[in-house]
């Protein structure tokens, strides 16, 4: 599904990316969390699945790439990082043509935040979730990486729109 038939209107991704307006973010803010109970890594990735096109666990304790980065222009439309009740805590960061735009840790186990929109309601027991997206824009490439504070994995999951 595009970006267009999300907003409604077709031409309208290059016409945000095109605006004088709207600028890459100098700095993402992800203070909330929210509890996702006892769900591991699996059912917490399949439950943001229905928003996120990409997802990834590590248990790296130094930052390793979610994704390879993504070179060119596009919208970062939603992104979250979660630590399963069996990890010990994780760290995420996020870079927008080439500016660290977010550094956050010390995410307590059981625990999913967002730093691109927003998950608005959690079924843990059917593994199902409502997220509301954004459009944060990135010029010139986006990157998203990730680590583990300790033992267990921590996961990161988000999705984006490139532009041609």
């Amino acid at each position: 599904m595009s970006i267009d038939s999300i907003m409604g209107v077709p031409g309208q991704l290059t016409q945000l990316l095109a605006s004088p307006i709207l600028r890459a973010p100098s700095q993402l803010f992800a203070t909330a969390s929210t509890s996702v109970g006892t769900l591991s890594n699996t059912q917490i990735a399949t439950m943001l699945g229905t928003a996120a096109d990409i997802s990834a666990t590590t248990n790296s304790s130094t930052l390793v790439d979610v994704v390879s980065q993504i070179n060119g222009r596009g919208l970062l439309l939603f992104g979250a990082q979660y630590t399963p009740s069996g990890a010990s805590g994780g760290f995420v960061e996020v870079t927008i043509d080439g500016v660290v735009v977010l550094s956050a840790g010390a995410l307590n186990p059981g625990l999913l935040r967002c730093f691109a929109g927003a998950v608005c309601a959690i079924d843990t027991t059917n593994q199902r979730c409502e997220v509301a997206l954004q459009a944060i824009p990135y010029y010139t490439s986006l990157r998203v990486r990730h680590r583990s504070d300790g033992a267990g994995a921590i996961g990161t999951a988000f999705k984006y729109q490139p532009h041609n």
